[in-house]
């Protein structure tokens, strides 16, 4: 289960590639860019772009993907569908605006497949919660709550309403109704305590974070508090092995990060991300009278461990998360059909695929062409320690930002020359937080 996923990063992840969240509004090749799936007549394009990324999908080892698309139009939205329905794989797609929302209203009986998105946490206001709730609850689908990603949210959420995500969300009802909340880095204890009550689950995104900067650190508040995690890539990777993996090894070079077990993990990106897409009733676990959603590992390499006569649960969960990968995925099945077997799609030419994501490739830089993207100043060496990879824990947000600080351009890269040489010590760029450009 991939709890987490933009569609459009698939291509434009080469774009977006060792720069910061935070810049990319300044990125003129990536707007470029973001014009090929919104323009008039590129409908086919769209199609094409997610039936190669469902097809990257499922050879990563996913059967269900939860899908936060681009704000496409009408057009973009079904041909977005039709490229997840031609691959076979499971998905949910956020539906991001009205329009959406009432295309999804032609897809009635297949309500699993849709959760409406609340929006930036800057437009959040009464009026439009309660409105979102009502469709939520005319469509029959959850919700999708895209909280905290950046530090400017949380900012936002305190200065509109006094209050943190969570207890919005709770006082709303929309935490009782059935909510996925995605990336929450900044939620506070309280807003943990708040989830832990209404059983929520909150998809973690961990890689995604360290490389856009994103910052994490409620990975430091999750020791105390008993809350449903999954787990979902987000952003330019299909590998939720890799997802897994990461988190795994985190512990071992930042302090005070939760740990977690090998059991825990596989459980976060099965069971659990089943829960946050609203469909554990049928799939997530190996139950009677669930769908028949399997993944299956090579082990005919040496270098892999071989398992004992009788593994138990956490032993394979172990081999899974320790020494296998993405890499080692043989065989496929949803619903009880092979989509995968012995490492090719079952139901599409490996060579076809490769042409079509070449051809995209090709309209990408055709985009972009000449256009420049910001980088970090010349002549400043990021070094990052230990101490740096977090920023320090915040339990609370000021109730009220500085008077003059936008918080939705906070961070934003005005300048993309560099600065003059300064004899003052730079600060340090941190793996986890927005950085000090």
């Amino acid at each position: 289960m991939n709890a987490h996923y933009h569609g459009e990063s698939f291509l434009l992840r080469q774009i977006t590639r060792n720069l910061p969240f935070s810049t990319w509004p300044s990125s003129t090749a990536l707007q470029h860019a973001l014009s090929l799936l919104t323009t008039p007549g590129s409908s086919e394009r769209v199609r094409d772009l997610y039936t190669v990324g469902a097809f990257s999908h499922l050879m990563s080892g996913t059967t269900c993907v939860g899908e936060y698309p681009h704000l496409l139009d009408a057009d973009g939205f079904a041909a977005m569908r039709a490229g997840f329905e031609k691959s076979g794989i499971r998905f949910q797609t956020t539906l991001r605006s009205w329009e959406q929302i009432e295309a999804a209203r032609q897809f009635r009986t297949e309500q699993r497949h849709a959760a409406i998105d609340l929006g930036e946490e800057e437009d959040y206001t009464l009026y439009r919660l309660e409105g979102l709730l009502r469709a939520a609850q005319d469509l029959e689908c959850p919700l999708v709550a895209h909280v905290g990603e950046q530090r400017s949210g949380m900012e936002a959420m305190q200065r509109n309403f006094k209050k943190s995500p969570a207890t919005v969300l709770k006082e709303q009802g929309i935490l009782a109704h059935g909510v996925q909340v995605l990336h929450a880095n900044y939620f506070t204890r309280g807003d943990l305590s708040a989830m832990q009550t209404a059983r929520g689950t909150v998809v973690l995104c961990g890689a995604s974070a360290a490389a856009k900067r994103t910052g994490c650190p409620l990975l430091h508040r999750l020791l105390s508090h008993d809350v449903r995690l999954a787990i979902g890539t987000d952003w330019g990777s299909t590998d939720v092995v890799g997802e897994l993996q990461f988190l795994r090894r985190l512990p071992e070079i930042v302090s005070g990060v939760r740990p977690f077990s090998p059991l825990e993990l596989i459980r976060m990106a099965t069971i659990n991300g089943a829960h946050a897409l609203g469909c554990a009733q049928h799939l997530g676990s190996l139950e009677r009278g669930k769908r028949a959603d399997l993944v299956m590992f090579s082990l005919d390499d040496f270098r892999v461990p071989a398992p004992g006569p009788a593994p138990d649960a956490n032993e394979i969960a172990s081999l899974v998360v320790d020494h296998l990968g993405g890499n080692r995925i043989s065989d496929v099945v949803v619903d009880g059909t092979f989509l995968v077997r012995d490492g090719a799609p079952a139901s599409a030419d490996r060579s076809v695929l490769r042409r079509t994501a070449q051809a995209l490739q090709n309209d990408l830089r055709a985009a972009v062409k000449g256009t420049a993207v910001p980088r970090k100043a010349e002549g400043i060496r990021f070094v990052p320690t230990a101490s740096d990879l977090f920023f320090q824990e915040q339990d609370t947000i000021p109730e009220t930002v500085p008077t003059g600080i936008n918080t939705r351009d906070a961070g934003k890269v005005e300048e993309t020359h560099p600065p003059a040489p300064s004899t003052e010590r730079p600060k340090i760029s941190r793996i986890f937080g927005e950085d000090d450009l």
